[in-house]
């Protein structure tokens, strides 16, 4: 497998952290809400022998330091990573996202010119019933008290919680899955961050542009996902012109449980050739 390089970067009013490597027609990775870009390494270092791979924390994530507030709704992170991605990243073969990230870019088409979007477990669902205003009001409430981010970064920040929480997604865990998450989980800026985007996140005009994505949309899902529902996805594939839906064994963190069956899935769809339109 090929190594993979990190470094910073200043684009927009955030100091990023990215994670690249390999050399060849460049995919980007974009990990989900309280995630990072070491979720996406293995899976990356097994892509990077034929491609170049290239991902970033997003703001307020990781080692990514957010440098404005207000910028951490779907639609500002999106137009910030676009400006990013294309200072550093040239021609997109293909925007690779997980959960929420999914739904990142997938709210990039028309800003960037991907050839296809390949998403894992995508995230396009607003939360249900009562969830829907009182979970991002909590995390509103939650991200205005000053102590909230230590107060949870000190709560979860260990590995007996972690490991309750990552067993709820429907993935086997690792220890080393347990072990990255506890270290971001323990970290208070990561915490802030998160709750950001959980507080500013609306997907209501996204859903509603569906039907006009044209780009081809390729859905991997985990079928014992209990984050995000497997029929999210069918549902989104159901609404798209160009879209079509890969059920795999796996939970939510798929991409971190098989990152050998996503790459050849990753490698799989980027070999289709192009459907020529009907006259």
């Amino acid at each position: 497998m090929t190594a993979l390089t990190e470094r910073q970067c200043r684009s927009g009013p955030h100091d990023w952290r990215v994670l690249e490597g390999g050399d060849g027609p460049i995919l980007v990775f974009l990990h989900g809400a309280g995630g990072s870009t070491e979720s996406f390494r293995p899976l990356m270092e097994h892509l990077a022998s034929d491609f170049r791979v290239f991902a970033m924390d997003l703001p307020g994530h990781g080692a990514t330091r957010r440098g404005a507030r207000g910028r951490s709704g779907l639609g500002p992170m999106a137009e910030d990573l676009a400006d990013l991605i294309t200072a550093e990243a040239g021609a997109r073969l293909a925007l690779v996202g997980h959960s929420a990230g999914g739904a990142l870019a997938l709210q990039m088409d028309g800003m960037l010119t991907p050839k296809t979007h390949i998403l894992i477990n995508a995230a396009l669902a607003p939360f249900d019933g009562v969830a829907g205003w009182a979970f991002p009001l909590m995390a509103r409430t939650l991200r205005n008290l000053p102590f909230a981010p230590d107060l949870i970064a000190r709560r979860v920040g260990n590995e007996r919680q972690i490991t309750g929480l990552l067993e709820t997604t429907g993935s086997a865990v690792s220890e080393e899955m347990i072990s990255r998450y506890a270290a971001l989980a323990a970290s208070r800026d990561h915490v802030d961050g998160t709750l950001a985007m959980m507080a500013e996140w609306d997907l209501a005009d996204l859903l509603a542009r569906l039907p006009e994505i044209a780009t081809p949309a390729r859905f991997i899902v985990g079928l014992a996902d209990r984050t995000v529902l497997p029929g999210v996805s069918e549902h989104a594939v159901g609404r798209m012109p160009d879209a079509t839906l890969i059920e795999r064994p796996g939970g939510h963190l798929l991409h971190e449980e098989a990152p050998e069956l996503i790459a050849s899935e990753v490698t799989a769809i980027l070999a289709e050739k192009p459907q020529k339109a009907l006259s």
